[in-house]
């Protein structure tokens, strides 16, 4: 529809066309646009450096209790220099708990998508309610996509801010988070990997492992640097640990493979 291509122009750099077919999904949807057509032309405005306006529009939004434009928000409080005031933003739309919820972790993303990781960690050791677990579904999260102690440990890598990462990690498995000793440990190999400690690396990736045994990310990782020394028979302990749990189809065969890869290394 005309929202939908707005949007598509938005994303291309053409803010004429935007507004264009963003304005006919308005008079489309006159007299009570959808929040989403709303928010879409909020970005429109922002894009122009038209502030009072992508606010009013946004206000607008959240008025509807089903809005949850809250990338787009985060968006526009970034792009307007607002985005240290996000509390009182929050509290001048008046969003619920969960609305406020939702913000901080449109906001996380929004740090992230940035390069800003060192602002995303802060944002979580603020509030660590943020955080859920890895098989956790949070359907009330709406459009806005949970942040696990995964993406926190991936996040970290990719920004190369291994202390900040540990510190947060750390700070989750005091709290009791189920995910956080297993991802502090594999953030710990990559940073040893980093600094070119070969045992060390090899220490956190077998105890991520061992820590959560069904992964097969973490179970593939010390199972290859296993094999990478040539110990191939404790490359087998690894795999042989992660079989004895895994349901995964493609994942059980992946390990299989590499089973077969350690027998024969063993063989020679």
């Amino acid at each position: 529809g005309a929202e939908a291509l707005g949007r598509a122009w938005l994303a291309a750099g053409d803010t004429g066309k935007a507004r264009e077919f963003v304005s006919l999904a308005m008079r489309q949807g006159a007299p009570s646009p959808a929040p989403s057509v709303l928010a879409a032309m909020a970005r429109v405005h922002v894009a122009m450096d038209n502030f009072r306006a992508a606010g009013l529009l946004l206000r607008r939004a959240f008025a509807e209790p089903v809005c949850h434009e809250y990338a787009a928000l985060a968006d526009f409080l970034d792009a307007s220099g607002e985005l240290a005031r996000w509390r009182d933003v929050a509290a001048e739309y008046g969003l619920p708990a969960r609305g406020v919820h939702e913000l901080q972790l449109a906001i996380f993303a929004l740090h992230e998508k940035r390069g800003r990781v060192r602002e995303a960690l802060a944002l979580i050791a603020a509030e660590p309610s943020l955080v859920s677990d890895a098989d956790e579904f949070r359907a009330a999260d709406g459009g806005v996509e949970r942040v696990d102690c995964a993406r926190v440990r991936r996040a970290a890598v990719k920004a190369g801010e291994f202390d900040d990462g540990v510190k947060l990690l750390e700070r989750l498995v005091s709290l009791h988070s189920p995910d956080a000793a297993a991802e502090a440990e594999t953030l710990q190999a990559a940073w040893a990997m980093r600094r070119g400690d070969e045992e060390g690396r090899l220490l956190h990736a077998v105890h991520a492992a061992e820590l959560r045994p069904a992964s097969w990310e973490f179970a593939r990782h010390a199972a290859e640097i296993r094999l990478a020394r040539n110990e191939a028979s404790e490359a087998r302990a690894v795999l042989g640990r992660f079989l004895a749990v895994s349901q995964s189809p493609s994942e059980r065969e992946s390990a299989f493979e590499l089973w077969e890869k350690a027998g024969a290394a063993m063989a020679r």
